[in-house]
């Protein structure tokens, strides 16, 4: 029987050590699009004897090294192992945070203030969003907010609330993050593309996911694509794939439609896309007497990216003219009823490239602006 295109199924689950092949239960499997996958390469050795016949020496093939790219459309939760292995820290659960924690609030506009204690001590940080429930006044109930600014004693949020002039209970519940950490964690991983009409797998050892690619684009689902490099692949031995039964995500994809960007200290309604770049800059390196790698070496974390937008003022070519430090906030929701489930990525201390905006054409004048991070 021949392997048809569409019969595949590619799943992971991270290694306890190098060379460590992980139990079969308790894999995930990929949500993905069609992508070009793992394969390994392994370039020739080739002689540069001159021979007197004028024919080459028989090469041999050298150092083995895997490598590829899967494609995906973002979901909520369904990609959170891959880019938890990309920014090499660990996701941190959501944390309620109450009046016993803080005292009761108050709220004039976008300001929430705590009687007593201190929101920084509490962890509360700019780019958090927040869900906000349990108060005096049913308006700011189940609101997701999200966090432009912190004080001891203020929390100040990008959307506007009903004021709260008496002191009032609350809950606070600080969403789920993952922020770049102090110390690394890397990740290795065993990934398995398990191909079923030939009920046979190739498994990929010692594989690390080394980049991240973001891409948002106006009435469109939001993308991923995820960058990986190994030591080496292997053809499983029998029938059946490794991996036994992997979770599979389920969650709808998220549409750009359905979010907001806030870019220096303002959303903007005029940005036609965004895309992000995550690169680990990883290598992999031949030594004598082994054909394999031994680690898959990751290096410093390198971020760019560009946004484009219409064009309605110079303000961006003054920002990069100024060198200015800005922050990018970005925010997609999910259908359904509040407070509703979300997906928020922020960076800050941004610098603009040069913005470029071609002459002519028709429509309105695009100007695609690089980012540097």
């Amino acid at each position: 029987m021949s392997q048809t295109a569409r019969n595949y199924r590619v799943a992971l689950k991270v290694q306890s050590a190098l060379g460590d092949l992980p139990t079969a239960t308790g894999a995930t499997r990929l949500r993905m699009l069609a992508s070009p996958g793992m394969n390994e390469d392994s370039p020739p050795i080739v002689s540069e004897e001159e021979r007197p016949d004028l024919q080459p020496q028989q090469g041999r093939m050298g150092s083995r090294s895997t490598s590829g790219s899967y494609e995906a459309e973002a979901s909520l939760g369904s990609h959170d192992i891959p880019i938890e292995a990309v920014q090499r820290g660990t996701w941190a659960p959501a944390v309620d945070k109450t009046h016993a924690d803080v005292g009761q609030i108050t709220i004039a506009g976008s300001v929430i203030t705590a009687a007593t204690g201190s929101w920084l001590d509490e962890g509360v940080r700019v780019g958090d969003v927040v869900t906000l429930s349990g108060t005096s006044e049913a308006a700011n109930n189940n609101r997701v907010l999200r966090v432009t600014g912190v004080t001891a004693t203020t929390v100040t949020v990008a959307e506007s609330l009903t004021a709260i002039g008496a002191p009032s209970e609350f809950t606070l519940r600080i969403g789920r993050k993952l922020v770049s950490p102090a110390s690394i964690v890397r990740r290795l991983f065993t990934i398995e593309q398990f191909y079923g009409d030939l009920n046979k797998s190739i498994l990929f050892r010692d594989t690390r996911f080394t980049s991240l690619d973001v891409n948002i684009q106006a009435s469109a689902l939001k993308r991923f694509s995820f960058g990986t490099m190994g030591r080496y692949m292997e053809v499983r031995e029998g029938s059946g794939p490794h991996f036994t039964d992997p979770t599979a995500p389920s969650t709808i994809p998220i549409v750009t439609v359905d979010g907001a960007l806030r870019f220096g200290g303002e959303d903007i309604a005029i940005a036609t896309g965004l895309t992000l770049n995550v690169n680990l800059e990883a290598e992999t390196v031949g030594v004598v007497g082994d054909r394999v790698s031994p680690d898959v070496y990751d290096g410093d974390m390198s971020v760019s990216g560009q946004m484009t937008a219409i064009r309605k003022d110079l303000q961006q070519i003054e920002r990069y003219l100024a060198e200015d430090e800005l922050e990018l906030h970005v925010i997609f929701r999910t259908p359904g009823a509040e407070p509703r489930p979300f997906l928020s990525l922020f960076a800050g201390n941004v610098k603009l490239g040069s913005p470029q905006a071609p002459l002519g054409g028709s429509g309105p004048m695009i100007e695609t602006v690089p980012l540097t991070f």
